[in-house]
């Protein structure tokens, strides 16, 4: 025989009242005694009980294996493995943060307690990483619909959570110039070492690293700045793919998908200065893959030939950006300074998008953002 469980449905309304009051922080008192006195009203004609969250663990092992075959089917897709590890991370560390029971058996408000409560425990999170969480959750619940295991996606009617509209600025082209000034300095510095090293000990292969480091840097700045690339797409760049004297390369970006992008003059030779360096030439010549952009170090950290990876880039960048005193130095705010460069100079708004590869031209809007000082400079042109 089950055991009766009685509730005090009175202290679960004053509960629920505390709960809602928490929440209201821009109310002032007055306005919160009128908001509790309209839940005693609304509230006054119903029993309120707990909703029984209980998982079992075999509940849990079958949603584990709905999360591996739903990151299998992204994998076919052709995801990167980045944003697989970011579903992995999401499914495994939140779905079941606050509500324990199977995913076969959660509802919308389940999904919308989730993230009340998230921002509940944490005022500081940002609304950018809330919504990332419900964008996975509704990718995820999307999959399990399509494949009938549960009747309805219920992340329909959960909608976008509002978020604080902040302008990412690009690069001004000053910034660019001090950054690619800052980088051929480092590669003239290196240079100047390996001629005149203060410390021998330190053996020629030190230097000749520093070098091809430096010059290799130099051509992943110039490559993010003419092609728009993304970092990823960078890193897995490849030298056969290169054609310097047409001055373009094929890429590979989102879903496997190859587009064209195209050198400026400053790339080129850039990844000539590169290319043409002896430690990188002995490098490539050994390499057993077919990367263009490598690392030069042979360590436990690093292993020669292999190609750089995001956070590598990452970390270049950002010290740069340190040195110089530029803030927010990162790989795909030159993605969207390319964008934003290459409209102001009369380059359509469809031409951009192919550049970019984006599907979705409204995403090449939210990357080319056009600059007030440059709507004001044509408004005084035109009117006068």
């Amino acid at each position: 025989m089950s055991e009766s469980i009685t509730y005090d449905s009175n202290q679960i309304k004053d509960t629920v009242k505390s709960k809602v009051v928490s929440i209201l922080t821009e109310f002032d008192d007055s306005q919160l005694r009128t908001i509790q006195n309209a839940l005693d009203f609304a509230l006054y004609d119903y029993e309120l009980k707990p909703i029984k969250n209980e998982i079992v663990v075999r509940q849990m092992q079958d949603d584990n294996k709905l999360i591996e075959l739903f990151l299998i089917q992204k994998k076919i897709e052709g995801c990167s493995d980045r944003t697989i590890k970011c579903y992995r991370l999401t499914l495994y560390g939140e779905l079941h943060r606050y509500v324990k029971k199977s995913c076969l058996e959660m509802t919308k408000e389940d999904i919308r307690y989730y993230l009340a409560k998230k921002m509940i425990d944490d005022p500081n999170l940002s609304m950018t990483t809330l919504n990332n969480n419900r964008r996975v959750f509704s990718s995820f619940f999307a999959f399990l619909a399509d494949n009938d295991y549960i009747p309805k996606n219920i992340m329909r009617s959960v909608k976008k959570i509002k978020e604080t509209k902040t302008v990412k600025k690009p690069f001004a082209n000053e910034e660019l110039e001090l950054m690619r000034k800052e980088l051929n300095k480092k590669i003239s510095n290196a240079e100047f070492k390996m001629k005149h090293p203060e410390s021998r000990y330190l053996g020629d292969g030190y230097f000749r690293d520093s070098v091809a480091r430096a010059k290799r840097n130099l051509a992943i700045f110039e490559f993010l700045v003419s092609t728009g690339c993304r970092v990823s797409e960078l890193c897995t760049a490849k030298l056969s793919e290169l054609d310097l004297i047409n001055g373009e390369i094929k890429v590979f970006g989102k879903g496997s998908k190859e587009r064209v992008c195209y050198l400026s003059s400053s790339c080129i030779v850039a990844l000539k200065q590169y290319l043409d360096d002896d430690l990188i030439q002995s490098i490539i010549k050994h390499q057993k893959k077919d990367w263009l952009f490598i690392e030069t170090r042979d360590g436990t950290r690093y292993t020669q030939g292999d190609n750089v990876k995001i956070s590598m880039v990452e970390i270049i960048l950002r010290d740069l950006g340190r040195s110089l005193g530029i803030p927010k130095v990162y790989p795909h705010r030159f993605r969207r300074t390319t964008a934003t460069n290459l409209l102001r100079k009369g380059m359509k708004i469809e031409e951009v998008q192919k550049v970019l590869g984006h599907e979705n031209i409204d995403t090449t809007m939210i990357y080319a953002q056009v600059d007030v000082d440059d709507v004001k400079a044509k408004h005084r042109k035109l009117m006068g």
